[in-house]
């Protein structure tokens, strides 16, 4: 099983038996960037490391920063100051998630395109609130919205196809509040949210799969409030909750394995609440 890197509510101070010597160079408001609570960072394809904060979009070449930010007299502008996630397209474009829609970076053009909710038009985005966004193996654009369930966005078509929560129909998604979308090795697609826990989408079928975490003393469903995905060397996927800690999900086995914070272990998780991870 290789290493995992996670990022918690409380950082953990990690020691070693011999310290490596280590410098960190220091970025804030002072060097350029716009704001000090950055939600998500991408390096692209050319290089250029993308920071999404509370305050404005930057992009750092390795000397300096290019800050972009909403203008309502701009409507090539960022459609909103919330950046909440990042992705980058096959031609190079920057797709952004904000708390107030999806943008485009076009490269070529150096402006914003943005895809907003339209109560007046049901082929629109179903939600401007947008938690994560993601690319499957096809090129085509995944959305987790707060409230409207998940989007697809096809880039060739220019089409928003939504997959939402019904209590009458079976394989809909478990929970309209998306938290987080992550597309593993083999192409699958995998789906957290808020309420319902795990979901996995079958393209073929056009349904979605849950992996419910069931405690295997009191049987009771737990761990439903799904933040972070990510799968390991061993193709077994690290599940990050909100309050509920860490699962590790043996697909073959079907089998789950828990990690949470134990007061009085000093080699427990050290928060029970996860929101990102990333392989070393």
């Amino acid at each position: 099983m290789n290493s995992l890197f996670v990022i918690l509510i409380l950082f953990p101070f990690l020691a070693f038996a011999q310290r490596p010597s280590l410098n960190f160079e220091h970025f804030g408001t002072r060097e350029g960037l716009s704001q000090i609570n950055v939600n998500c960072i991408i390096q692209d394809s050319r290089g250029f490391m993308w920071i999404g904060s509370r305050n404005g979009l930057n992009r750092y070449d390795g000397y300096k920063f290019i800050t972009y930010r909403y203008d309502s007299k701009d409507e090539h502008s960022l459609s909103n100051n919330m950046v909440t996630d990042l992705a980058e397209d096959t031609e190079g474009n920057i797709w952004v998630a904000t708390q107030n829609g999806l943008n485009c970076y076009q490269r070529k053009t150096g402006i914003f395109i943005r895809y907003l909710h339209d109560v007046h038009n049901h082929g629109s985005l179903a939600s401007s609130i947008i938690n994560r966004v993601a690319f499957d193996k096809a090129g085509k654009l995944w959305i987790a919205t707060q409230v409207a369930g998940l989007d697809c966005y096809d880039l060739k078509s220019k089409k928003f196809i939504h997959h939402q929560h019904s209590n009458t129909l079976s394989g809909t998604i478990n929970d309209d509040n998306v938290r987080t979308v992550y597309t593993d090795s083999q192409g699958r697609l995998w789906v957290g949210t808020s309420m319902g826990g795990l979901n996995l989408y079958n393209p073929e079928k056009n349904s979605f799969t849950a992996f419910p975490f069931k405690d295997p003393t009191t049987h009771t469903i737990k761990g439903n409030n799904v933040v972070s995905i990510i799968e390991n060397n061993d193709h077994e996927l690290w599940v990050g909750t909100q309050e509920d800690g860490l699962y590790l999900l043996n697909e073959r086995e079907g089998s789950f394995k828990h990690f949470k914070h134990e007061e009085n272990t000093e080699n427990s998780i050290s928060s029970n609440t996860i929101y990102s991870m990333r392989k070393d």
